[in-house]
């Protein structure tokens, strides 16, 4: 093509894109546009540099721009045209891309290059985020913890068919794959089977509405609970994400638990029973009717056995509560041994066959003590009643009830021990036999009164009921005690103390059983009373206790014979056993002149 002059300069007047020419491979003219991009004043600034002069070392492939500038310019200047990118400098150093269009023209025998170029910056740039955004994206993808699935829905008119999974990251298989401990021959490859389309309406919606969803799905068959997210990404395509959520839903479920239940029952908590009676307390519930409820001589099993006796004792009572109520009713521990039943639509005529069996069914036995259990009953008939009052009224109910049968409960409590004792260890009973018979021949011979004589009995009877709060493995063994051992069958006389006071008809023999391994000489347990400090009863109970213990045989020793257990006694008179007693029962059991 020749190369006009007067026609380039109409071109550089009035042409907006940057154009200019190029001769032995210099600029020789351009238009301000062009300029303008470059960032220079006057065309004099650029005339005589090449476009080398302008460019970075090295082009975005990784050519130099000197090598590939002059390859580019060689070809245009054999084909007469080229198109390629470059990449320029500004005078202000920010690198800038432009299309080049070159075309070769004749003037005056030379070649001469002219150009057009495009400021293609902006794509380039939109092109990087792309390519980076993509790569950030190809990384999430792979890494993330989640599965995620890339699908493509298949429609007929408006209406989805079918979606098709295109791509899955690697987690993909590692959330969703179906455990070995779940497999069977009918069960899938994967909890949720995405070939077998399921959620098409959600992801229909997705798509249409262009916005995200998410969902909680929980597959029964393999307890697994899975939050699932979906996003549109572009025309009839979706993502969508699958998260595993079963442990997270677990840990929930158990702070649920623990916030509404009581731990050692499993039964609701008093935090729970609050907020239900107020959502309960409502017209259509009527006759709603409460139950309070009382596990008898408790306080009287921690004292004696310790508090995990106790705490068997209660879960047992809860799990024959759990067995009697309806499901539709509300069971709650609301204190130490108080439990509540709320009975929505329950007449008080019903609610008080309910409290007849939780009292009089069959009693649970723990550990040989039997459970029982007292209640209250009232009823809430029309909505103009407080609920409040109700609850009060059925508590009174209750400790009424307690009051009239508690003592009859513990007389029946500290009869189930001396079973147990009896059971645990076999010779207590003949022992205890013994030392009653022994005690009553003595407070015969000193002619103690009808009541004196009954208190004798009974301190007799009840001398080492304590031993039942203590190991029998301890009380059974044949081995010499250990120091620690010995120290922990002394607690005994405590036990049986704190089992006794606690029951009205025995209250007053408690103080008497405690001091039955008190010595005169004041180096007895568990005070170290010694001489009138020591109830004259129990002093009693003391020789008739120490003779028949050395004439019987036990496990850890042989028996003595009578001479032998009655010399031990008198050369130990005056310091651990009373003087006047032991001459007693001397006497008592010499044979006849």
């Amino acid at each position: 093509m020749p190369y006009r002059e007067m026609d380039f300069e109409y071109i550089l007047t009035n042409t907006e894109k940057p154009i200019f020419l190029l001769q032995n491979g210099k600029y020789i003219r351009c238009n301000p546009p062009l300029l303008n991009l470059f960032g220079y004043k006057n065309e004099n600034e650029l005339i005589g540099k090449t476009p080398i002069d302008i460019s970075p070392k090295f082009q975005s492939s990784g050519e130099t721009s000197e090598e590939l500038g002059k390859a580019k310019l060689d070809k245009v200047l054999k084909s007469n045209i080229g198109m390629f990118e470059w990449t320029h400098l500004r005078l202000d150093g920010k690198e800038i891309v432009v299309r080049v269009s070159m075309t070769k023209i004749k003037h005056q025998k030379n070649d001469i290059v002219f150009g057009i170029l495009d400021d293609i910056t902006g794509e380039k740039i939109k092109e990087r985020q792309i390519i980076e955004n993509e790569k950030k994206f190809k990384k999430v993808f792979e890494s993330m913890e989640e599965g995620m699935a890339l699908c493509e829905m298949i429609y007929e008119g408006d209406k989805p068919l079918r979606y098709v999974l295109l791509d899955t990251n690697p987690a993909f298989e590692r959330v969703l794959k179906v455990k070995k401990k779940y497999k069977t021959k009918s069960t899938s490859y994967f909890y949720i089977d995405l070939e077998q389309n399921p959620y098409i309406d959600i992801y229909d919606k997705v798509i249409k509405t262009k916005g995200p969803y998410k969902f909680e799905i929980y597959e029964k068959k393999y307890k697994k609970y899975f939050r699932v997210s979906a996003f549109n990404t572009e025309e009839n395509m979706f993502a969508t994400i699958f998260e595993d959520i079963t442990q997270k839903k677990e840990q929930e479920e158990k702070i649920y638990f623990l916030t509404y239940h009581d731990t050692l029952t499993g039964l609701y908590n008093r935090a729970y029973y609050e907020e239900a009676i107020k959502n309960l307390d409502s017209f259509e519930n009527l006759p709603l009717s409460i139950l309070m409820i009382d596990v008898n001589g408790l306080k009287m099993a921690n004292d004696t056995f310790g508090h995990s006796f106790g705490d068997a004792i209660l879960k047992s009572a809860a799990e024959k509560i759990k067995n009697l109520i309806k499901d539709d009713f509300l069971a709650a521990r609301i204190g130490g041994d108080e439990f509540v039943i709320i009975m929505p639509r329950t007449s008080y005529e019903d609610a008080a066959k309910l409290m007849k069996k939780i009292e009089e069914n069959d009693h649970e036995l723990v550990d040989g003590i039997e459970v029982s259990l007292s209640g209250g009953v009232a009823s809430k008939k029309y909505k103009i009643q407080d609920i409040n009052q109700i609850i009060i009224f059925a508590d009174q109910q209750m400790y009424k009830k307690k009051q009239e049968n508690g003592s009859e409960i513990r007389k029946k409590i500290i009869d189930k021990v001396l079973e147990r004792l009896d059971k645990d260890v076999p010779w207590e009973k003949e022992h205890r036999n013994n030392v009653v018979n022994l005690s009553i021949k003595i407070g015969n011979i000193l002619n103690l009164d009808k009541s004196e004589m009954k208190r004798l009995e009974k301190i007799a009877m009840f001398h080492n009921i304590g031993k039942v709060g203590i190991p029998k493995v301890l009380l059974k063994k044949s081995l010499p005690l250990k120091k620690e051992e010995i120290e922990i069958i002394k607690t005994h006389t405590e036990i049986g103390y704190r089992l006794l006071r606690s029951v009205p008809d025995y209250a007053s023999i408690a103080e008497e059983v405690l001091s039955h391994h008190e010595r005169i000489d004041g180096k007895g347990y568990p005070k170290g009373l010694s001489k009138d400090e020591i109830p004259f009863l129990t002093k009693i109970v003391s020789v008739a206790c120490a003779y028949d213990g050395m004439v019987s045989e036990r496990p850890y020793k042989k028996a003595l014979s009578k001479e032998e257990a009655m010399k031990e006694l008198i050369e130990n008179s005056g310091y651990q056993f009373d003087s006047k007693i032991v001459l007693i029962l001397k006497d008592l059991l010499s044979p006849p002149q």
